[in-house]
C-alpha cells in the first residue's frame, strides 16, 4: 500500500514538471539537451537542422534508388562488374554527401553556442555521451547469431 502511494506521488510529480523553456520543440530535438539556449539560438539551430534534413531527404531517396538499381544489376544472369563498381561508387558518393551535410550542420550549430553550451552539445553528440540502446544491441546480436556464421557453427 505504501509502495503504491509512493509510486503515485512520484508519477504525479513527474507529470507536473514542465519542460524547460529551452525545450520548445517536439521530441527528438537535440537542442533540448542544451541549457540556457536563447530563443534566437534555438531558432537558428532549428533552421540549420531543417535545411540539413531537407537536403538529406532527397539524397536518401536517391540512395534508395541507387541501391535498388544495384540489386537489379546483381540479379542479372551475367552482372557487369564495371557497371556494378560504378553504381557502388555512386552509392558511396551519396553516403559521403549525407555525412558531410550532417557534419557541416553540427559545425554551424556549434558556432551558435557559447563555450559551455558547446561542451553540453559535444557530450550529447559523442558516442560517450549517448545512452546505450540495449534493445537494439540485443536485436543486432540475435540477427547476427541467426545468420549462418562459421564461428557460430562450431
Amino acid at each position: 500500500m505504501i509502495v503504491s502511494i509512493v509510486l503515485v506521488c512520484f508519477t504525479l510529480t513527474s507529470l507536473a514538471q514542465e519542460k524547460p523553456a529551452d525545450c520548445r520543440h517536439e521530441k527528438n530535438k537535440k537542442e533540448c539537451n542544451i541549457e540556457g539556449l536563447t530563443e534566437q539560438q534555438s531558432d537558428a539551430i532549428k533552421a540549420i537542422r531543417t535545411e540539413m534534413r531537407n537536403n538529406n531527404t532527397q539524397l536518401k531517396a536517391d540512395l534508395e534508388i541507387k541501391k535498388a538499381e544495384l540489386n537489379k544489376m546483381l540479379l542479372q544472369e551475367k552482372p557487369a562488374e564495371k557497371e556494378i563498381d560504378k553504381k557502388i561508387e555512386e552509392i558511396g558518393s551519396i553516403k559521403t554527401q549525407i555525412m558531410k551535410n550532417k557534419t557541416h550542420a553540427d559545425i554551424k550549430i556549434k558556432a551558435q553556442l557559447t563555450p559551455e553550451q558547446r561542451m553540453q552539445y559535444d557530450m550529447h553528440h559523442t558516442k560517450k555521451g549517448h545512452k546505450p540502446h540495449p534493445q537494439k544491441d540485443m536485436q543486432n546480436k540475435k540477427m547476427h547469431k541467426d545468420n549462418d556464421c562459421p564461428h557460430h557453427n562450431k
